[in-house]
């Protein structure tokens, strides 16, 4: 009897042991996820500034294209 009860208590350990130790992965995947999202939206906002740069710096430059053109046709 004592052999069984001593048997069992190993196993609820081990079980103990494992569940303890996916626990512990399954924070640390937790993290690793969370880093890496924050770093994509990190990313993806200055993707996102460099854009709306890119668009600003594109239409100043269409815009003074169409007073240039506009002074070229007073001349003619």
């Amino acid at each position: 009897v004592l052999d069984e009860v001593t048997a069992e208590r190993n196993a609820a350990q081990l079980d103990l042991a494992r569940s303890l130790e996916r626990e512990r992965l399954l924070a640390e995947a937790k993290d690793d996820l969370s880093r890496s999202l924050e770093k994509e939206r990190s990313e993806r906002g200055a993707l996102e500034r460099t854009l709306e740069s890119t668009n600003a710096f594109l239409q100043a430059q269409q815009e003074k294209f169409q007073v240039q053109q506009e002074e070229i046709v007073q001349m003619r």
